[in-house]
């Protein structure tokens, strides 16, 4: 039922421009990701489950008779696309191959958004807390991505349900800009200790710049980062340090503190990229090259090693995205 619901929200987006009126928005969208990807000493595997940010959605929005607010909705779900690989984000042999077609739920919310008060949304909410290490990860929904194999971004940024990066039964806000900066929360609504998050984020063509802080409802369980993501020029730099005292790091010793860093040099289409962090046990690392192919489409040639003691995790990926 899901997935016929999902095909024709799709299908009516497509055809809502030519009856809805001029003020209305709606688009279909999505994206697909396949990677090649050998971890280790495995084999070579293709790699298009959901971490990879494959999905299809529908998103839009709509003019009220209030102020100047307009009503604003996501569906989205995301997608295997093949059926054979397996998940690179954990050592291999440890999580089975799922069939492919459409997957889990992803953002999936209707809100109400104002250039005066904001934007508040209810539903399937990514966390602020995930959306600014999104910002500043330039190889995230990769193999190599800092919330993977490497280890260097705390699990907040990963998965979906009442207490993790894309978070259910949830409301959040966005003020105003002002100036680029934004106060940001979230409040989970599910029965039991309900998760909370606030944030500043600052954003401009060249700077980026977030606090955030967490707190899952019971005591001790916390979480807080600092980061920032610089322009100059061709070359961009970019880092997140998290302090996380609630057992949700992806780590296997459990709590612990995060630090990632990122550097990227463009050359025209081709950019050179490479990232470096600490996860209180291991210094991991990453480097390859991103190549644009069109606005809508890019590959890339990453290796990663998570810095362990007998280096035994490293993982080559080489692989393609297209956005529509």
């Amino acid at each position: 039922m899901h997935i016929r619901l999902i095909a024709v929200a799709c299908a009516t987006a497509l055809a809502l421009p030519i009856s809805a009126t001029a003020a209305d928005n709606h688009r279909a969208y999505g994206r697909l990701h396949l990677s090649v990807d050998r971890l280790d000493d495995s084999g070579y595997v293709v790699s298009g489950d959901s971490n990879k940010g494959n999905h299809i959605g529908m998103k839009g929005s709509m003019d009220t008779n209030i102020s100047d607010f307009k009503v604003v909705y996501k569906i989205e779900a995301g997608m295997i696309l093949n059926d054979g690989g397996t998940d690179t984000t954990v050592p291999a042999g440890t999580k089975e191959a799922a069939p492919a077609g459409l997957t889990q739920q992803r953002d999936s919310w209707i809100g109400m958004s104002s250039e005066r008060f904001g934007t508040f949304r209810l539903g399937t909410v990514s966390t602020p807390y995930k959306s600014s290490g999104k910002m500043v990860d330039p190889l995230f929904y990769t193999s190599a991505e800092g919330r993977g194999v490497l280890k260097t971004m705390s699990a907040h940024h990963s998965g979906t349900g009442d207490d993790q990066g894309r978070s259910t039964n949830t409301v959040r806000y966005d003020s105003r800009s002002f100036n680029g900066v934004k106060a940001v929360g979230h409040y989970n609504l599910a029965p039991g200790d309900n998760n909370m998050g606030l944030g500043l984020h600052y954003k401009t063509d060249d700077v980026v710049f977030f606090i955030d802080y967490l707190n899952s409802g019971a005591k001790d369980e916390t979480a807080m980062k600092i980061g920032s993501k610089v322009k100059a020029g061709a070359a961009s730099f970019a880092f997140q340090y998290e302090i996380d005292d609630s057992g949700s790091v992806a780590v296997s010793e459990g709590a612990g503190d995060q630090l990632f860093l990122a550097a990227t040099y463009e050359m025209d289409a081709t950019a050179l990229v490479l990232t470096l962090g600490n996860n209180d046990n291991e210094t991991g690392y990453s480097f390859g090259t991103m190549h644009k192919l069109n606005k809508n489409a890019k590959g890339y040639l990453l290796y990663a090693n998570d810095g362990s003691s007998d280096f035994d995790t490293s993982l080559f990926t080489a692989g393609m995205m297209v956005s529509f």
